[in-house]
């Protein structure tokens, strides 16, 4: 048996046949190429080592040894895919004195190493080979561990083929159980210089000892200089300070006059130019005095800037500026997870990434974010228990789910959702009358819990939700009077209300409700003319008053205005992703224009809305089929759009109320949703199915809903309700 490799000889002593200096390299380095660190690691090492005087001179594995052992060659590319090592590694390594070898398994595994032992060992130079042991085992029993190449553990034979001839190789190990690498980095050069380890070791540290003395010297000589650079530091450091101090201070106070003007609902283009202030001076500032509170703070000023372009509709921007915000937050908080304030705006940033990604009908993306809120919401309200707004958000982070349940129509989960989340704001209240915040999430989830009891046909109870919301609100506006947010909650509040009393036969009141929600909408646009947002709700408020009125018969004025609506919400005069919110309000005008032009008498006028109101009713479902609103709106679409073609093509009609049927699919079958039985009964009815006709006007009757166009004739004698 053959003796194992040695990993802790004296590389320096070998039997040496130098060749002459004339060689273009020194050293060789051969590695596999997921050992590059090591590779430049040990070629800079070589390259800036400088040879002690003594040494100077010798005849050496490397040639005549100088001051430093460079040249050192380390291939720097791929080695090519061919058959062969390429032209020119094989002239470098002809050219090379000395071959140093990075072994490791992967080395050991790689066919171009061995092929460079090879390659050099051919030349005549098998005792001027030299390795590095950085990972792995020599001679190790499982050949995965196995460090050392073929080429280095047995004979090379005279055309290149490997023997069976075992060879004693001594090698530096740089492993940290063994010489680890500073001594290993000594061990190899020794070997290369030809000299002793121990002696080399010793001149290295005799020179790190004169270097320490002379860095010793140049440090008392510069002590004086330090001191007064240290004096001259503490002022800087005062200066930056009172800067960074004072820069806090001034966003401080942009900010919350921003947050202030914001919750008021200020005019959107003075808020813009507020928002363009904060984010100039934060360019302004100089980057050393930028702190953790200064980046926060930006956070929250990105935070309330994309609020704006929320509300103008400018989704894409707002999108860019809540990301900005999460992005900064989010850095913030991997630093310190305990900074409650950080964490905090990261929510804030969460909560209306996901209510941008809502806006545009994208659940999918809108739920992830709004998980992503509700989790750092949770882990917020546990850093303090004592923190209002904090044990708010916590609920909040679960009234957006509830939110999504209901637009899916899991109507029972979003409810329950609701019930809880009002239980836990209103023992807040109760504690803190004065926690306006609160009180106004109490408001909103009113607003949910009715439009919940809506879906179910629970009329009643949705108006006495609707009811509770509204006295809420108008505590609000008497306790905060000067705030525009109050009495804007409560004009959407009275838009909703009417839409519960036209759909139970009270048209009149709805009538009025919604005359007067018109009316204040306009004026809260007279105020700010920019509100995209308020430009979307006037024109739906004119949709509701038009569908009123051909509930009430009154035609003339019900054309007139959902034109007007049409016209308001036609794509043209929109820009970006409000185009696209747009269009849902805009298939609903369109809809309710092609009955109201059809009662009238102008039939191509009430085709062309109704083609319309199909088209943008796909789309919007193509986009997101779990709203069931969109769901409602476009089988009702086709189902009109059936009446207004069955004079002229029966079976293209009935092709319409089949796809208004597969529409509104599987999720009406337990369902109460008026919006959902609407539609399908029509579809039944003027199919000719009178079982389902006769189950579904029975479920609709239950709960006392009313039509506001009449039935076809289908319905009649079955329905039970007067026709309106």
């Amino acid at each position: 048996m053959t003796r194992p490799p040695t990993t802790r000889g004296p590389v320096a002593e070998r039997v040496v046949r130098s060749d002459p200096a004339e060689r273009s390299y020194r050293v060789f380095v051969s590695y596999s190429h997921a050992d590059t660190k090591w590779a430049t690691w040990l070629m800079r090492r070589l390259e800036s080592f400088r040879v002690p005087d003594r040494f100077h001179g010798r005849n050496a594995p490397i040639g005549e040894v100088g001051t430093r052992i460079a040249p050192v060659f380390r291939d720097r590319d791929e080695l090519p895919t061919a058959d062969d090592l390429g032209e020119a590694v094989r002239d470098a390594l002809a050219r090379s004195a000395t071959l140093v070898v990075i072994c490791s398994p992967t080395a050991a595994r790689s066919r171009w190493v061995n092929e460079e032992v090879v390659a050099f060992k051919q030349l005549g130079r098998s005792d001027r080979v030299f390795a590095l042991i950085v990972t792995g085992e020599p001679n190790a029993k499982l050949e995965s561990e196995e460090c050392f190449p073929p080429a280095l553990r047995f004979a090379v034979g005279p055309i290149g083929a490997l023997t069976d001839q075992p060879i004693e190789l001594i090698a530096a190990d740089a492993r940290p159980h063994a010489d680890g690498r500073d001594d290993a980095f000594l061990r190899l050069t020794a070997g290369l210089l030809g000299v002793g380890f121990d002696d080399l070791r010793q001149r290295e540290l005799q020179r790190r000892h004169r270097r320490l003395i002379w860095i010793t010297s140049g440090a008392v000589a510069g002590m004086a200089i330090m001191a007064g650079l240290a004096v001259y530091a503490v002022r800087e450091r005062d200066d930056a300070r009172r800067r960074q101090e004072n820069s806090e201070t001034i966003m401080a106070r942009m900010l919350d006059d921003l947050k202030a003007r914001l919750e008021k609902d200020d005019k959107l283009d003075a808020l813009d130019s507020s928002g363009r202030e904060v984010l100039r001076y934060f360019q302004s500032l100089h980057p050393r005095d930028l702190t953790d509170r200064t980046n926060l703070q930006q956070a929250k000023a990105l935070t309330q800037i994309g609020q704006m372009r929320f509300n103008q509709m400018r989704q894409k921007e707002a999108l860019e500026s809540f990301t900005a915000a999460f992005e900064r937050t989010s850095e913030l908080t991997r630093r310190n997870p305990r900074d409650g304030e950080a964490l905090f705006e990261r929510a804030q940033a969460e909560f209306w990434m996901g209510s941008v990604h809502y806006k545009q009908l994208d659940y999918v993306a809108a739920e992830q974010w709004l998980t992503r809120y509700r989790d750092s919401s949770q882990t917020l309200a546990k850093l303090d228990p004592g923190k209002i707004d904090w044990q708010r958000e916590a609920v909040l982070g679960f009234h957006n789910l509830a939110v999504l349940d209901l637009q899916r129509g899991n109507i029972g989960a979003a409810r329950a959702g609701f019930l809880n989340e009002l239980g836990v704001l209103e023992a807040i209240v109760a504690a803190n009358p004065r926690d306006l915040k609160t009180r106004f999430s109490v408001a909103n989830t009113h607003s949910f819990l009715a439009t919940s009891a809506e879906r179910m046909g629970e009329f009643a109870e949705a108006l006495a939700h609707f009811d509770r919301q509204i006295a809420t609100l108008d505590g609000l506006i008497k306790d905060e009077p000067e705030s525009a947010h109050w009495p804007r909650r409560r004009t959407d509040a009275l838009a909703l209300k009417a839409d519960v009393l036209a759909i139970s036969g009270r048209l009149d009141a709805a009538f009025e409700l919604l005359t007067e929600a018109l009316r204040q909408f306009e004026q809260l646009a007279g105020r700010d003319p920019t509100n995209q947002d308020l430009r979307l709700v006037i024109a739906s408020t004119r949709t509701r008053l038009g569908a009123c009125l051909i509930g009430l018969g009154k035609l003339d004025r019900a054309v007139p205005l959902l034109r007007e609506a049409r016209a308001a919400l036609y794509p043209a005069g929109w820009q970006g992703s409000a185009s696209a919110q747009a269009k849902f309000p805009l298939a609903t005008a369109c809809r309710w224009l092609a009955v109201a032009e059809r009662a009238s008498g102008h039939q191509d006028a009430a085709l062309a809305a109704a083609d319309e109101s199909v088209t943008l009713g796909r789309q919007i479902l193509a986009q997101n089929r779990g709203n069931v609103n969109a769901r409602a709106d476009a089988a009702s679409a086709l189902v009109v759009a059936g009446v207004l073609a069955q004079s002229s093509d029966l079976a293209r009609a009935a092709r319409m109320w089949e796809e208004s049927i597969a529409v509104l699919g599987e999720i009406v079958r337990d369902s109460y949703y008026w919006r959902l039985l609407d539609p399908l009964l029509r579809a039944h009815a003027l199919l000719g199915k009178g079982e389902q006709v006769k189950l579904l006007a029975a479920r609709l009757h239950q709960y006392g809903y009313r039509p506001l166009e009449k039935w076809p004739e289908g319905v009649v004698g079955v329905f039970p309700s007067e026709q309106p």
